[in-house]
């Protein structure tokens, strides 16, 4: 088909949204080519700039798709087959964002059973072996470890978990306290001044913090 008429702009936002839908490459299953694109009117109407009306080709197949060696009905499955692909790609994305996030949680699963099964008392009795995977989670950086999520809405409460977590952990300082087993036990100094108002603090802390990671995990 020729046309007469000047061509309309196609919007940037749009143009870019087509462009972006065919991974800036030419539409047609199996092309490759990506080097000299241009939008096809898919009913021909060059006034008709819906998103759904246009296709992204390479020269060949739209000097093709004007001569009607590849028609409307064809145009549209590949339109057609572009939204299904790209759908299927960020399903399988999320599963494996809620896979890494999952194993995140399992991992520190006995962790988080404890802060919130002993809750404020943490600051005063703190399982062994739950602060021992505290020290292993900060032995590398944070922002380094694979069980941290590429999804923005995960990795943010996983971040807030994280913080708070490290608020508790740089809350302990090892002088005073005791390993009594299976815990280690908070040990003021009798002489401390204001010693219950020291330990209670801690607690109040201990609660502020834990209640954060809980909120945040149950979210996640």
């Amino acid at each position: 088909m020729a046309y007469v008429n000047e061509r309309p702009n196609i919007p940037a936002e749009i143009r870019r949204s087509v462009e972006v839908e065919a991974g800036h490459t030419c539409s047609v299953k199996n092309c490759i080519e990506h080097s000299y694109l241009e939008i096809h009117h898919i009913n021909e109407n060059r006034k008709d700039n819906r998103r759904e009306n246009l296709i992204l080709l390479c020269d060949k197949h739209h000097k093709m798709a004007h001569k009607g060696i590849i028609d409307r009905k064809a145009l549209k499955e590949y339109k057609k087959l572009l939204s299904e692909n790209n759908i299927s790609t960020a399903v399988n994305v999320d599963l494996e964002e809620i896979k890494r996030v999952k194993e995140f949680i399992t991992e520190y699963q006995y962790l988080f059973s404890c802060l919130f099964q002993n809750g404020r008392e943490n600051a005063y009795f703190f399982d062994s072996q739950a602060f021992s995977l505290l020290d292993c989670l900060f032995n590398i950086a944070w922002i380094a470890n694979p069980l941290r999520s590429f999804n923005s809405r995960a990795q943010k409460l996983q971040d807030e978990i994280i913080h708070n977590l490290q608020q508790i952990y740089h809350s302990f300082d090892l002088d005073k306290y005791q390993d009594i087993g299976k815990s280690l036990k908070y040990m003021a100094p009798y002489n401390l001044p204001n010693r219950d108002e020291d330990i209670e603090n801690r607690r109040e802390n201990m609660e502020k913090w834990i209640r954060k990671i809980y909120e945040c995990s149950d979210e996640i």
